[in-house]
């Protein structure tokens, strides 16, 4: 949270991240938000990756800030991101393959780093 320009409120700041994967060995640190914003700028940080080993689980989660309570916006796009509505931990087909296409992507990205410059 960031306390606007007035010094009056907290602010909400999210990060989408945004940056090539450069290298051969992951840096768990970085990832990648999409953000959903709705009729009331109400705001939905999904990570849909983090920069894990290659064999290394990489869930889908939403993240809020530090202290804030889920609201139903939030609970709107969880349920549109789980595969049925007994299920919390399988994605839906959209956002599974989203996730497989960007791991398949990675490992590419990796190997040619690789290729160029040598482990």
């Amino acid at each position: 949270m960031l306390t606007d320009a007035a010094g009056q409120r907290k602010v909400a700041s999210y990060n989408l991240g945004g940056w090539t994967v450069d290298s051969h060995a992951p840096k768990g640190d970085l990832g990648a938000n999409i953000l959903f914003l709705n009729a009331n700028l109400d705001v939905v940080a999904l990570r849909i990756f983090n920069d894990v080993p290659e064999n290394a689980a990489m869930p889908v989660t939403i993240h809020r800030p530090e202290g804030a309570s889920p609201g139903d916006f939030e609970r709107e796009i969880e349920k549109r991101l789980q595969k049925d509505a007994t299920s919390t931990s399988e994605l839906a087909s959209p956002w599974r393959n989203l996730s497989d296409a960007i791991r398949t992507e990675i490992r590419e990205r990796r190997h040619i780093h690789r290729e160029k410059f040598g482990e």
